[in-house]
Parts: structure tokens; C-alpha cells; sequence
């Protein structure tokens, strides 16, 4: 039945609609990637659709080009002109991550073994572009029954990290609260509204989570550095993807030539492209593309999926879930004293830490509640949302997409 492209396409792309339908009901609380996993191999357990459906559908074929052009888009997403003012915040993201990648390491490592250690390290670490760099590795070593145990941490370390992120930035803000942090606040020069809505209009997937970028954060000027040298009416969708797939070419023989993880160097390639002036923020963005890019790369993640059996998944659920709580631990000793020594309360900067296990919209979400149930009154939601959100947006797009890239390329490199 599924067997023509068009079939499986459109089976694809209805689990994939439902798994973000049910993610925007449960306000984020549902992973779309968990709903989207459990739901193909549900399917593909009772027969309904054939272990080949992405592979049917032909968009299997270009995903070799797809990872590494997004992560150039990645790369145009840093902010590089606001890193020196957002310094504490990315400092609370790499402490994260270091205590993630250490934790998992040493304790999954002696439980289990290594290569099961860096399967899980570096997409607990960020998010579904670590899992495919990841999962590529396990594929060429000779080790996709390990692949399952990055998908199911992919899959659930949202459901982990947001309440634990939830209650220690509460006790934070009502601690503040009490303290009178908030009653001599201004009004913020960009409502939480509009920062949502600036947010969501940019936004790196990795439930498929997101990390966002507002204006707040990245310039609204077509590059961080300078004038952009292809001027604003050459500007069109079909120049910008010709532009990422270009670097991403360069990215993959940048790759073959050194060793180097192809992904490290398309984030690279996209950062000096944007700050040459090529390659304009958040490229995809600006091409109206990236609505198109992260389907197929759900749809990647899927097929890492179509040989797992019943029984490989509940074996790889116990090492997952000991991955999982590594990396909680990890973030909560590293991101906790990072705090401490960069002055702020660790109620404030472990949650930091913890955005790179759900990202954005999550972390926005999150904010907004808080701000909403303990502030008294308007004034005091802005206030509230002002101090927590921004640091949370960094903390996640430091995580999530830059170190998580970096992270799982070296790792991956260290197996044979």
C-alpha cells in the first residue's frame, strides 16, 4: 500500500502533523518527537506500514546534503556581536553540556560500554542534529542496534528535564519575589508576547524542540559584521538555498579532506559566510525554507527506527533512561557551580543548563507560566519574564545548536 513515493510521503507527513499537532495541544509537554517515534513504530509493528516507508518515499536520498545545509543555517543563527553581553548565559550552556558529556562518559561507560556511553552523550547533549551525526557513526562502525538508545533519548529527555527546570526556576523567581526583586522593575522594551512571537518565527527544531532566536538576541540587519555584499532584492529563496547547499558542499570536502566531522565544519563554513556578508541571518528563515528542511529530517530519524523490534527497544529503554539521568546529574553539578562562580543563584542557572534537554518552545513556555502564576499583576509577569526568558533562550540555542554539533562530531570521531 505504502509502497510508491507519493503513498509513503503522505504517511510520513501524517505522523508527522499528528506528532506536532499533539505537541502544540499539550502546550510542548508531549515531545513531538516521542509521538512521532512511538507512533511509526506502532505502525510498523502491526504491519500498517513497511520498515522501508522513508526509503520509499525517496527523501532518504537526499538527507546526505539536508543535515549539513541546516546545520550552515545554524551557523548564520549565532550571535556573534551579542555574545560578549550574553557571555553568562552561554558560560551556564557549555558547563551544561561539559557535565553532560562527563557524566555520561564515566557512568554509562562502566554500567554499560563506551560506544553505548557516546551514543547517548551527544544528543543528550542537544538535540535531533547531534542524533544524526551520531546515528550516521553508529551506522559506519558496524553498530545500528545502538541507535535506538539516542532516539529514545531524543524521545524523552524533554519529559525529564522540563519539570525538573520547572521547579527550580519556580523556587527561583518566588525566592526573587519575596526578596522584592521585582517591585522596582521597568517595563521591558519588548513585551513577552513579541518575544514569543519573534521567537517562533525563528526556530531550530529539536522536539522536533526548538531553539529561537528573537530580535533581542540576533540583529535584524542582513549580517552581524558588516553589509551584506548580495544586496537585499538578490535576496531570494532560490539564491539563499543555492547559497547553504553551496556550503554545505564545501563543508562535506572540507570534511573528506581532514577527518573533521562534516558537521563541525558546516557549522563553521556558516558562520564565516554569514559574517563575510554572504549568507544573510538565519538563512533558511529568510528563504522560507526551513519548513520544508525539518520534516525530512524527522523523517531521517524515523528511518534510524525501521529495524528496531519490539525487543530492541525495551533493552535499549534502561540504558536510555541511565543516559538520561547522567546527563541530569551532569547538568545539575557543572551548571550549579558555574553559576556560583559567575554570581548567580543556581536556581537560575541549572535550568539554563537543563534547556538543552527541551529547547524552545519548551523553554518559553515554561517562562510564561511561571511569570504568569507568581507575578501579582502585569507589571510583575514582564518583570519576571524579563529576567528568566533571555537566559533561557541562550542557555538552549548554546546547547542545542552550537555545542551539541560540536560535541557529537568529536565523539563520534572516537570510534572505530
Amino acid at each position: 500500500m505504502f509502497t510508491s513515493a507519493i503513498a509513503a510521503t503522505v504517511a510520513l507527513l501524517v505522523i508527522i502533523a499528528i506528532a506536532q499537532l499533539l505537541s502544540i495541544v499539550s502546550r510542548a509537554w508531549i515531545p513531538a518527537m516521542l509521538t512521532a517515534i512511538l507512533l511509526f513504530l506502532i505502525l510498523m509493528w502491526i504491519g500498517v506500514v513497511p520498515p522501508e516507508l522513508v526509503k520509499n518515499s525517496g527523501f532518504s536520498a537526499i538527507a546526505a546534503i539536508i543535515v549539513p545545509a541546516t546545520i550552515v543555517h545554524m551557523g548564520t543563527m549565532i550571535p556573534l556581536t551579542r555574545i560578549r553581553e550574553q557571555w553568562k548565559g552561554i558560560v551556564i550552556g557549555v558547563a551544561g553540556v561539559i557535565g553532560i558529556v562527563g557524566l555520561v562518559i564515566a557512568i554509562v561507560t562502566v554500567v554499560y560500554d563506551y560506544e553505548t556511553a557516546v551514543a547517548g552523550a551527544g544528543t543528550a547533549a542537544g538535540g535531533i542534529i547531534a542524533f544524526l551525526i551520531t546515528s550516521s557513526a553508529l551506522e559506519q562502525i558496524g553498530r545500528p542496534d545502538l541507535i535506538v538508545i539516542p532516539a529514545l533519548v531524543l524521545a524523552i529527555q524533554s519529559l525529564v528535564g522540563m519539570p525538573i527546570a520547572n521547579t527550580m526556576l519556580r523556587k527561583y523567581v518566588v525566592k526573587q519575589r519575596a526578596a522584592g526583586g521585582y517591585a522596582a522593575a521597568v517595563p521591558a522594551l519588548v513585551g513577552h508576547a513579541q518575544l514569543a512571537e519573534t521567537s517562533a518565527a525563528k526556530v531550530e527544531i529539536q522536539d522536533p524542540e526548538a531553539v529561537g532566536l528573537d530580535e533581542n538576541i540576533t540583529e535584524s540587519a542582513p549580517t552581524r559584521l558588516g553589509r551584506s555584499l548580495i544586496p537585499e532584492r538578490y535576496q531570494e529563496s532560490t539564491v539563499l538555498i543555492a547559497l547553504v547547499f553551496a556550503f554545505a558542499w564545501i563543508a562535506i570536502v572540507l570534511g573528506d579532506l581532514t577527518g573533521i566531522n562534516a558537521g563541525v565544519w558546516a557549522l563553521v563554513v556558516g558562520v564565516v559566510g554569514h559574517a563575510a556578508g554572504i549568507l544573510p541571518s538565519s538563512t533558511l528563515f529568510k528563504a522560507n525554507a526551513f519548513g520544508f528542511f525539518m520534516p525530512i529530517i524527522i523523517m531521517v530519524v524515523l528511518a534510524s527506527m525501521s529495524t528496531a523490534s519490539w525487543g530492541l527497544v525495551v533493552a535499549s529503554f534502561v540504558p536510555a533512561m541511565v543516559v538520561i539521568a547522567a546527563a541530569v546529574i551532569g547538568i545539575v553539578l557543572f551548571a550549579g557551580f558555574a553559576s556560583r562562580v559567575i554570581g548567580w543563584d543556581p536556581l537560575k542557572g541549572m535550568p539554563v543548563g537543563l534547556t538543552a534537554l527541551f529547547g524552545f518552545p519548551a523553554d518559553y513556555m515554561l517562562c510564561q507560566e511561571i511569570s504568569r502564576s507568581v507575578g501579582a499583576d502585569e507589571r510583575e509577569e514582564e518583570a519576571i519574564m524579563n529576567d528568566i526568558y533571555t537566559p533561557m533562550l541562550i542557555g538552549g540555542f548554546t546547547t542545542v545548536t552550537l555545542s551539541s554539533v560540536v560535541v557529537a562530531s568529536i565523539l563520534v570521531s572516537t570510534l572505530t
